[in-house]
């Protein structure tokens, strides 16, 4: 629970902010990495917790199956927000040290 309420909070922070030019360069993504990584906890931590009560109440039944539906929503999540991961890191780390790097002005 408060790993979501923090990513609620930080998504929301993102629709509330001013759109500065830093902003765009370091704080935007510092944001958007933070409430993704938090989501991403929620998730863990909410199949975890159905896992646990399941395998509580239903004692008896000696089923396979369920730790490997318990994982799918794990790797769905992962697999669905990997190319946005990437892009994320690609604009902030390597692009930007691209951008702003200094370089000899040609005239031709």
């Amino acid at each position: 629970m408060f790993s979501l309420t923090v990513s609620m909070m930080m998504f929301f922070s993102i629709l509330t902010s001013r759109y500065g030019e830093d902003d765009f360069l370091f704080t935007l993504p510092a944001k958007l990495k933070g409430g993704l990584v938090t989501l991403f906890a929620s998730v863990v931590c909410m199949v975890l917790t159905f896992s646990a009560t399941f395998f509580l109440v239903c004692r008896k039944e000696k089923d396979g199956t369920l730790p490997g539906l318990t994982l799918f929503p794990i790797t769905l999540h992962a697999m669905l927000n990997f190319r946005l991961w990437i892009s994320l890191i690609h604009s902030t780390i390597w692009a930007s040290r691209l951008m702003f790097r200094p370089r000899k002005h040609r005239l031709f």
